[in-house]
Order: C-alpha cells, then structure tokens, then sequence
C-alpha cells in the first residue's frame, strides 16, 4: 500500500508540475521578450533622434517630438534617467552637439546592451559634458569615474 501511495503522489506532483510551470514560466518569457523588442526598437530611434538634432530645428522639430515621444513610451519607469542623457544633447550649443550626441550615443549603447543601468548611463553622461564639453572625451574613462563616483564612501 505504500508503494502504491507513492506512485499517486508522485503523478499528482508531476501533473501539479506540468500545470503550474506554464503559468509561471510563460508570462516571464513574454515579459523579457517585449523588452527585447522595446530595445530594439529604442535602438533604431536614437540614432534618428539624433539625427534630426543636427538638422535645423524648424523643419524636425515636429518629428524629433514623435521619435522622443516614441521612445518614452518604451522606456520602462525605472530606466526614466536615459530619458535625460537623450535630451542632453538638445540643450548644448550648437557647435557642441556633435560631441554631445557621441557621448550620448555611448552611454545609451551601453545601456542598451545591459552593461550599465540608466542611473549610471546619466551619472556617466554628465560627467562626460563637464570634463570635456567640446567632446575630445573617452567614454570608457567617464564610466570608470562615474562608477567610483557611485560607491558609497
């Protein structure tokens, strides 16, 4: 009898099993396969985003405010701060905006890719423009700096 007992509560483990998993393992697969998708799809604006920064800003104006208007709805909440590091080249002079965008463009590689957060792609950017505002910056030493501004003392 106990064998027998065995058997019952290992098949209904199992059909527990093979009824719960999907409900679990399913949504996180759609989740993570949507964010895919939102990062790529950020990642072929960015660049257009910027593009019409250069551009004069009477004739874009109504399309850079579409693509940015895009792209903030595929930013997830909690990576809010890209949203600053791409309007940063917006505000700089337009002399700078060229190196602005490079830096940009770097930290939100990077961000794209997972190697930083959002927090630290800003935190990387600014420092980035008050070193070198006219762009003969290394992107790789600001992160390094933005890092070690980041630790707790």
């Amino acid at each position: 009898m106990d064998s027998g007992w065995a058997v019952v509560i290992g098949a209904a483990i199992a059909l527990a099993g093979a009824l719960i998993t999907p409900l679990v393992i399913e949504p996180r697969r759609e989740r993570a396969r949507r964010a895919r998708e939102a990062r790529d799809e950020i990642a072929r604006l960015v660049p257009e985003f910027f593009r019409y920064s250069l551009g004069h800003e009477e004739q874009v104006a109504g399309r850079q405010t579409e693509v940015l208007t895009r792209i903030r709805f595929l930013v997830a909440q909690k990576d809010d701060p890209i949203m600053r590091v791409l309007a940063g080249p917006s505000v700089v002079v337009k002399a700078d905006r060229p190196a602005a965008i490079a830096n940009a463009t770097g930290v939100i590689a990077r961000w794209l890719e997972g190697t930083y957060d959002a927090k630290r792609a800003l935190v990387t950017y600014e420092l980035a423009r008050q070193i070198d505002p006219h762009g003969d910056f290394i992107t790789d030493w600001a992160a390094k700096r933005g890092a070690e501004a980041e630790e707790p003392a």
